[in-house]
């Protein structure tokens, strides 16, 4: 074995330096690559979605038609137009103009001879794969807006989606506040009966809202898509109730005892950011050597409940503010 061939052979060892950049640089294009393939195919809907709009009405239906906005590809005859074709001849693949469609033989004419020399191909012409050309209908886009009336369902569908999403987040935040935070009689029980309604198809409920809405008077109005969000939202209430339980029960408890009741407290809760969500603390009130007691006020971390904590004692110690996540 030569010098080189040994050389060669460690410098590509598994503990070379060559080796383990290598492997990082395969490492990194195997995750490129890989998060290439993902994002290509979450955005393959709205490539199509996109390529459609532009398209032919009649090409979706046509078969073999292009995925691209696309027109079949013709050609003029002695005044007419003909569909051009993708036609092998002699080992040349040509394209050609179908004038004379037969069972086993046709006639075509070359669209690019001035002379316009018949030829005639033996086999199935619709075998043949026919010609398109790239043609984008932008034309679409002016034709929808002027036959629908688009100002009016964006409206509607900005009204809808805005009244449901308010009346789903406020109506699952009382629930599930109210499953995390009070203690009633069969609570538990509630919760789990409110869970199985999850695993109940739509499909079940169907029949029996449509029969209430027709008696309500509802049908044709905006009202059985959005007042049904008002009486929350199973997993929303599942996901909150399990925020709120996160919420140490002192916060509630001493912000109550400084005057704001229930709504306020809930509403302190729900949109108190976790980052900046205080711990309960303890506030160290000496009224002598060795004696220390609890203050519920010092939970939220404000000046002013902190200056409550100095009563019942001679001689007090400042209080320490709620410390941060």
């Amino acid at each position: 074995m030569s010098a080189s061939t040994r050389t060669s052979e460690s410098s590509f060892s598994d503990r070379s330096p060559v080796a383990r950049s290598y492997k990082r640089y395969l490492a990194k294009a195997s995750l490129v690559m890989f998060a290439v393939i993902i994002v290509s195919a979450l955005l393959s809907p709205l490539l199509y979605m996109v390529t459609t709009s532009f398209q032919q009405p009649s090409q979706i239906a046509t078969a073999g038609a292009p995925i691209w906005p696309a027109t079949p590809d013709v050609g003029t005859f002695e005044g007419n137009e003909y569909p051009i074709f993708t036609v092998t001849i002699d080992g040349a693949t040509r394209q050609l103009m179908l004038i004379e469609p037969g069972r086993e033989s046709s006639v075509f004419v070359d669209p690019s001879d001035p002379n316009a020399t018949r030829i005639e191909w033996q086999g199935r012409w619709r075998t043949l794969e026919q010609s398109w050309r790239f043609s984008p209908l932008f034309e679409n886009y002016t034709t929808v807006w002027s036959q629908l009336n688009f100002p009016r369902l964006l409206t509607n569908t900005f009204g809808i989606a805005a009244l449901s999403t308010l009346g789903a987040v406020l109506s699952s935040i009382l629930v599930a506040y109210g499953f995390a935070r009070f203690r009633f009689p069969g609570r538990n029980v509630f919760f789990f009966i409110l869970l199985g309604t999850i695993i109940l198809p739509t499909q079940v409920t169907l029949l029996p809202q449509y029969v209430i809405f027709t008696w309500l008077g509802w049908n044709g109005t905006w009202l059985p898509l959005i007042v049904p969000h008002f009486f929350a939202n199973a997993f929303n209430v599942f996901l909150l109730r399990q925020y709120f339980m996160t919420i140490p029960r002192e916060l509630d408890e001493s912000a109550i005892s400084m005057g704001p009741g229930r709504f306020e407290s809930c509403a302190a809760s729900s949109f108190r950011s976790p980052s900046r969500r205080s711990r309960p603390s303890r506030c160290s009130t000496s009224s002598g050597p060795g004696t220390t007691s609890s203050c519920p006020f010092c939970t939220s971390g404000t000046s002013q409940n902190s200056s409550r904590c100095r009563s019942g004692s001679s001689s007090t110690t400042p209080c320490t503010r709620a410390s941060r996540r």
